[in-house]
């Protein structure tokens, strides 16, 4: 569910719904960015095209493809996407993945991930007032997802939270999905059921940081949480 992360723009393509709609062609230049930056400096596509050149070392694939730039075929001809050096567009679809399983595939690690700076540069700019920035919105978004991709195939799919849930789900001959997360910064997230449930320890962490809030969350909450 990567696609969810990063402000939402850097990966084109969506692992659930019609294929022609998940993985319809993107548009080649932003993947749907307002374009930004110094005048006649767009921002999100200089990103993007840097991204891209790293798809396509001459070390990997010769000289294919005979024209560098930002290709834009998924579905239905997938000429340019998705293939297995791709960071910029998906690489998994649901159907690909019950075909795996088909083919004996019993254990899958689904990570959440986000990079705020990323996410800034596609979408954020005004961060403080783009909550898809920080990273507990976008574990929060991934993670709902993928929980919602194992509703709809719960038979043949469902989400270990223990090592004895896996070893019962590749028991029933049912594909065990492993929940992670992979981000920079989880204080804020952490900081927030912290001090949902103990509204002491929130008191303690105010008289010495001050008002809490996202500026002064970081590596000091690790000695009250």
């Amino acid at each position: 569910m990567a696609h969810l992360g990063f402000g939402g723009h850097l990966i084109w393509g969506q692992p659930i719904g019609p294929i022609e709609q998940a993985l319809a062609p993107c548009d080649g230049m932003t993947h749907g960015v307002a374009p930004w930056g110094p005048p006649g400096y767009n921002m999100p596509k200089e990103f993007l095209d840097g991204m891209n050149a790293r798809e396509y070392p001459p070390y990997y694939l010769g000289d294919w493809p005979p024209e560098r730039g930002h290709g834009r075929e998924g579905f239905p001809s997938f000429g340019w996407w998705p293939f297995s050096e791709t960071i910029i567009h998906q690489q998994m679809y649901v159907d690909w993945i019950r075909r795996a399983y088909n083919g004996g595939l019993r254990l899958m690690s689904a990570l959440a991930v986000n990079n705020r700076l990323t996410a800034w540069l596609m979408e954020g700019r005004n961060e403080p007032n783009r909550p898809d920035c920080w990273d507990n919105r976008a574990i929060s978004d991934q993670l709902t997802m993928v929980k919602i991709l194992a509703e709809g195939n719960r038979d043949w799919m469902e989400i270990a939270y223990s090592a004895r849930d896996a070893e019962r789900i590749v028991g029933e001959n049912k594909l065990a999905i492993v929940l992670g997360v992979e981000v920079d910064q989880v204080e804020w997230m952490v900081a927030e059921e912290a001090f949902a449930i103990d509204p002491v320890l929130r008191a303690q962490f105010e008289s010495e940081m001050g008002p809490y809030s996202r500026s002064n969350i970081g590596l000091p909450l690790q000695a009250y949480v």
